[in-house]
């Protein structure tokens, strides 16, 4: 028997780059699209391990789940960034204000 493309894998391999690309863009248009991409990369990976005589490789299912975690962590980090970045600024002028008011009274 000639063995098969393992379904779902591309698809999780190009939602997987496209929640990457629209992470960096746009986030809120990625999180679903990498959502998706993770529920078929194991998808397509366990039925893989069911029967692995069956298909070529599970290589584009196993790229689509890496590049949806990079897209998470990337994301992670810019959320961290921007608030070690935001946070103290919005923190420093509430003090500055609550400084201003005293001496004035």
């Amino acid at each position: 028997m000639e063995k098969q493309n393992l379904p779902n894998a591309t698809t999780s391999l190009v939602l997987g780059i496209l929640s990457l690309v629209t992470c960096i863009c746009y986030g809120i248009i990625g999180l679903p699209l990498g959502i998706i991409a993770l529920v078929l990369g194991n998808k397509a990976i366990k039925e893989y391990n069911l029967n692995p005589e069956n298909y070529n490789s599970v290589g584009n299912a196993t790229a689509g789940k890496i590049t949806r975690n990079y897209r998470y962590h990337l994301k992670r980090n810019f959320f961290i960034g921007n608030c070690m970045v935001l946070l103290p600024n919005r923190f420093s002028n509430f003090r500055r204000s609550s400084l201003i008011r005293t001496k004035n009274k």
